[in-house]
């Protein structure tokens, strides 16, 4: 792993934001605080993201956060913003796992992953719709954790459906 003072402005950053936006989307919840260990957990795993954005940590982060917020039941508009949270943290560290640190990020990569990442976010109103419907209906608890998992099958099944064959030469 190369040093921070090694990484490029572009690497610093999208490193930056990888730390910064799962802590934030657990931060969305205040008044009320995340248990301790969710929060070191969080704090930590980003930590080891943001310097390792390809580490399978990352996932752990976005399930920690993402459980933890479906764990309160919370159907309210915060969720939104959270989701958005979480999938620009997914695209940053996936941006920044491209190249070594010192490599500057390509902009046509970056355009290409932010409407990646925005194609993604279409589907979250949608789920958080239905699962209001669903809460007003009084359906049973863990609801919008099964709701989350149907739209992430969707997305990748979706993104499998979009993905060419390699080219053969």
């Amino acid at each position: 792993m190369r040093s921070p003072s090694r990484w490029s402005v572009s690497a610093t950053v999208l490193r930056g934001l990888v730390l910064v936006l799962p802590v934030a989307a657990l931060l969305v919840a205040l008044p009320a605080v995340p248990h301790t260990a969710v929060l070191v957990l969080v704090v930590a795993g980003a930590l080891r993201w943001a310097t390792a954005p390809e580490d399978p940590v990352g996932v752990a982060v976005l399930a920690l956060v993402g459980g933890w917020w479906a764990a309160q039941g919370t159907t309210d508009a915060r969720v939104l913003v959270v989701a958005v949270l979480l999938v620009a943290a997914h695209v940053a560290a996936t941006l920044a796992s491209y190249g070594p640190g010192a490599m500057r990020v390509d902009g046509a990569t970056t355009v290409l992953w932010v409407r990646r990442g925005a194609l993604m976010l279409l589907a979250v109103p949608v789920a958080w719709l239905a699962v209001r419907h669903l809460a007003d209906l009084q359906a049973p608890a863990g609801t919008w954790p099964v709701a989350l998992l149907l739209v992430a099958a969707a997305a990748l099944l979706a993104s499998r459906a979009t993905v060419g064959e390699p080219d053969e030469e």
